[in-house]
């Protein structure tokens, strides 16, 4: 069992290599999306972006990507330092890249994921906030307001207002029906509505 896990893990990067890395914006956005889903192993995406170092949004996307791959790590302390590393790429990019709105949703995703262990739920607040302003400003940018309505939802269920959670969730649901933030409103509707 053990060798075969050793074994997983070598090959991990073979089948990275494979695949071309990322070489646009777009490209980049989409194979954190695929990670995110569960499309694809979020270590095999991570080789990918780091294949791909010049590529517009790779250190923002390897951020999201460390903190994706922090769920698998085996041992508490592997799974801190890939959430810090996480952190810090995402910190770094939007220090740099301060409107992009994708960054921002990522960073208060992978806070809610991580339970705020780094990032403060008032920060986590700020970055939807940004990103949702950016994306009404701007109508050439990716719509974000879905995901964002999502994970304020999530915030506002763990916070325990389920009827902010709800109103929430309704509205990225109706926004975004089809889309992957629709699809994960509806779950939670159901989940919590019966």
């Amino acid at each position: 069992m053990r060798r075969a896990a050793l074994l997983a893990g070598l090959t991990l990067p073979l089948a990275a290599a494979a695949a071309s890395p990322p070489a646009t914006y777009a490209e980049v956005a989409s194979l954190v999306a695929r990670a995110e889903a569960g499309e694809l192993p979020a270590a095999e995406a991570l080789a990918l972006v780091e294949g791909a170092p010049e590529a517009p949004l790779a250190g923002a996307a390897l951020g999201r990507l460390y903190v994706l791959r922090s769920g698998g790590a085996s041992f508490s302390m592997l799974k801190y330092m890939d959430i810090y590393r996480g952190f810090s790429a995402l910190n770094e990019y939007i220090g740099d890249h301060a409107e992009d709105p994708l960054p921002r949703v990522w960073r208060a995703a992978s806070a809610v994921e991580t339970k705020y262990v780094l990032w403060s739920i008032s920060r986590t607040r700020a970055d939807l906030a940004a990103a949702a302003e950016f994306c009404r400003a701007d109508p050439s940018l990716p719509d974000q307001t879905p995901r964002c309505n999502l994970l304020r939802g999530t915030m506002a269920k763990d916070s325990g207002d389920l009827e902010e959670a709800l109103r929430l969730w309704a509205k990225a649901f109706a926004s975004d029906p089809t889309g992957p933030a629709g699809k994960e409103a509806a779950r939670l509707l159901s989940l919590f509505t019966g």
